[in-house]
């Protein structure tokens, strides 16, 4: 293969080509001429297999040009040759999921088979019907069904809700909200507080800080306030709307009120690390308290903004309805379980089957093979194999 893209012609009038989509951009000018004269080649009757670096149909809906180069291979090179689209492979989310057409698309179908990706994507979040347009002179859109997912809905909702794991499994992230409390309580509350109680040592000011302490040094400090609308503004932005909140004026709405709900679960976090904090560090005197309150404020900071945002992540990703945030769920949980791949077979008789394969949970420790022979694997699990099922029977694919 000297190119990114390829088209094989296989046993019994079947097709596999493979597109090179260049990040979700159009197709290059040298990639349809390639395809142009493997479409040359085929007969009509002939089955095509198409291979594709992501899953654009199942955003097609909200994205009207997410499926256009599928639709304009389908349309422009495969429907004239008089051949059909029967498989499109796909991986990039990291879960199984399987398509299939109805109506007048009956015995084809979309596959995502993503599973060796790093982490585990979500499945309640696919829709479960879907419409393509391939062609405006056609009748209607094509129709798809979501026939089959792994993990199935019920189980990837039930793992969305680990995401309050997020600080225990992601020890580098809570760095960030460390120093964003950190900045926020010495540029403003504490400030304000401890140096301008005359007379009174930091140590007999911490233990009668209070709430009104911090509101007034976050609102009347111009560097707190600043700091404080660049995190609401940054949380705003973070936040994804659910589907349908996503056009007009409801996708800005939707997300400022998600950002400000956010921010208030972060503020009532700050209040607490702060309170906390000055309790902790009180008993130490002269510039050990200092040390002991950065201390105490990076440390508690850290872990509750990031218990905080995966409780936010959980809300948006596993409430039925809301569905949204599955890339940061699950991403906060490096879950790696749930494995997938596909074997493609096809019989004397020409009919294509696809066999959907399932592993629970991947080895993560290996024995070196010094001694393996060329044509053997260097590396074995350690212990036990994993063990491996079908997701779902065989799919047969008879064009």
């Amino acid at each position: 293969q000297a190119r990114s893209y390829f088209a094989l012609a296989l046993p019994h009038r079947w097709w596999l080509w493979g597109i090179d989509i260049q990040l979700d951009s159009y197709i290059d000018e040298p990639q349809l001429r390639y395809f142009e004269r493997a479409a040359n080649e085929m007969k009509p009757g002939d089955r095509v297999i198409l291979c594709t670096a992501t899953p654009s149909w199942v955003d097609a809906d909200m994205e009207p040009d997410a499926y256009r180069n599928l639709a304009y291979l389908e349309r422009v090179l495969i429907r004239p040759a008089g051949a059909r689209l029967m498989l499109t492979l796909t991986g990039d989310h990291h879960h199984y999921a399987r398509y299939e057409g109805t109506g007048d698309m009956e015995g084809t179908h979309k596959v995502t088979a993503g599973g060796g990706g790093a982490f585990l994507h979500p499945t309640h979040d696919l829709r479960g019907e879907i419409k393509l347009e391939v062609d405006k002179r056609d009748a209607a859109p094509q129709q798809y069904t979501r026939r089959a997912c792994y993990p199935d809905v019920d189980s990837s909702r039930h793992l969305a809700f680990g995401a309050p794991r997020l600080p225990l499994r992601n020890l580098p992230f809570m760095i960030v909200p460390a120093v964003a409390y950190v900045l926020l309580l010495w540029a403003g509350p504490f400030a304000r507080t401890f140096e301008t109680r005359a007379g009174r040592s930091l140590a007999d000011a911490a233990p009668t800080f209070g709430l009104a302490d911090l509101l007034r040094g976050l609102t009347n400090e111009p560097v707190a306030v600043g700091l404080l609308m660049v995190v609401g503004l940054g949380l705003i932005g973070f936040a994804k709307p659910p589907v349908r909140w996503r056009r007009g004026w409801r996708k800005p709405l939707a997300k400022g009120l998600m950002g400000v709900i956010h921010g208030g679960m972060q503020l009532v976090g700050l209040v607490a690390v702060a309170w906390l904090s000055t309790r902790i560090a009180s008993p130490a005197n002269g510039g050990w308290f200092t040390v002991f309150l950065l201390l105490a404020v990076a440390t508690l900071g850290g872990l509750t903004a990031g218990l905080i945002m995966g409780a936010y992540l959980a809300l948006c990703n596993g409430i039925p309805g809301m569905d949204t945030h599955g890339n940061e769920a699950f991403s906060a949980q490096r879950l790696t379980s749930h494995k997938n791949f596909v074997r493609l077979h096809i019989d004397k008789a020409g009919v294509l089957r696809l066999y959907p394969i399932g592993v629970e949970q991947a080895n993560t420790k290996w024995h070196l093979e010094p001694d393996a022979g060329p044509s053997e694997p260097w590396i074995s699990p350690a212990g036990a194999a994993p063990k491996i099922h079908l997701i779902e029977d065989p799919i047969v694919i008879d064009g």
